[in-house]
């Protein structure tokens, strides 16, 4: 089965720094379209390359890298489904990037910092192994890797969660409950969510001790949403949506119609903006690096998009997914892709958002609102799986 990938369409619109009015219910002309052979569940993106890998439930287990310079496409990973049973590579579960690594959560293996080449040639930085002795039990499944803005500490995601010390040769410091939304300071403090509350579980600097999974995040030092802002309703704050920490430790969220900021070592939160949304209505998705921003809720035009740098202003809004690139996948392939689904989506280190929308095939749609930056060459290619 063939990668094809249909060129993007750079936007035409110059962008300003006034706030953007909102446009009627379908936008176009900044969109690329890449159908993938398999189901997009994970994204990470360090400066040079954007790396998709299939869903944890597909046993082909493909990485696919695209060139952010080049354009270019190619399967990272060799497929474990033509693989001899007597060479099978480990599982990937999970992935994260520096900015100028890929690193892999792989099943009973460990996590390693990728080579280009293999999972067996490439460094494990974490053994499984070492880690179970520690913790006296198995490691959990790890879904995904996020890194303190220093970059010496990496939190593990998924049925438990891990931070590890990389300056200590990948020493664990932190394990507790499961969650999917977790960030780390530099002080390798663990900062996770739950769809209501924040909690605050710092590093314990050496003193590790194994009972500490017990130590449930609810029971954990933590700062609920609702004791610093107990001024809404609970209809109108929603649930918490994005959780990111910055390189000054100020800790960003997302939640119902508003970002909210607090420093990461124990302030009250602040409104850092409210969202211009329809009442009653709040956000399902949210990502952002902090100069753009990308979100959809469950309102009639319910896809948002902030220009650079003007977050606080009046983003534009659609109704759904418009674009310029033949849908090759239609009966009429002279007809433009369009689609009102998005199951996930993930924001680049240049803006791009990258939204899986699993309609009738695979489809991952890369939009910015300045039109696409980087990925100067991404048209027409192919990838032939079996290489």
């Amino acid at each position: 089965m063939a990668l094809v990938v249909c060129q993007p369409i750079m936007g035409q619109k110059k962008r300003v720094s006034s706030p953007a009015k909102a446009s009627s219910s379908s936008a176009s002309g900044k969109y690329g379209v890449v159908l993938l052979p398999f189901e997009a569940e994970y994204f990470a993106d360090d400066a040079s390359t954007l790396y998709v890998m299939a869903s944890r439930y597909d046993d082909s287990n493909i990485l696919v890298a695209i060139d952010k310079k080049t354009g270019d496409v190619r399967q990272a990973l060799r497929d474990r489904n033509l693989d001899d049973e007597e060479e099978m590579r480990p599982f990937v579960t999970g992935m994260g990037c520096t900015h100028d690594s890929l690193f892999l959560a792989c099943r009973d293996y460990g996590i390693v910092r990728w080579d280009g080449k293999s999972i067996e040639s490439s460094v494990r930085v974490v053994d499984y192994k070492a880690v179970a002795q520690a913790i006296g039990g198995n490691v959990r499944n790890i879904l995904a890797l996020t890194f303190s803005p220093n970059g010496r500490y990496m939190a593990a995601l998924g049925e438990a969660t891990y931070v590890f010390d990389r300056e200590a040769d990948g020493k664990l410091v932190t394990w507790t409950t499961g969650t999917d939304r977790a960030v780390v300071d530099d002080s390798g403090q663990l900062i996770a969510a739950d769809s209501k509350a924040v909690y605050f579980l710092p590093n314990q600097h050496g003193n590790f001790i194994k009972d500490s999974f017990h130590r449930r995040l609810d029971n954990a030092a933590s700062r609920t949403f609702e004791q610093k802002n107990g001024d809404f309703d609970q209809h109108k704050r929603g649930e918490i949506v994005f959780l990111t920490v910055d390189k000054d430790s100020v800790l960003h969220m997302a939640m119902g119609r508003r970002l909210f900021k607090m420093r990461t070592d124990g302030s009250a939160w602040e409104t850092e903006f409210k969202l211009n949304m329809a009442p009653n209505t709040t956000l399902d998705r949210f990502v952002s690096n902090l100069h753009n921003a990308w979100g959809q809720h469950s309102g009639e035009d319910h896809f948002m998009e902030w220009n650079k740098d003007d977050l606080g202003g009046t983003p534009t809004s659609y109704g759904q997914l418009v674009t310029d690139v033949p849908d090759v996948m239609n009966f009429d392939n002279t007809k433009p892709f369009k689609s009102y689904n998005v199951s996930r989506s993930y924001m680049d280190r240049e803006g791009n958002v990258w939204l899986y929308t699993n309609c009738y095939r695979n489809d991952v749609v890369v939009l910015n609102p300045g039109g696409i930056v980087g990925y100067n060459a991404l048209k027409g290619k192919f990838l032939d799986r079996r290489k």
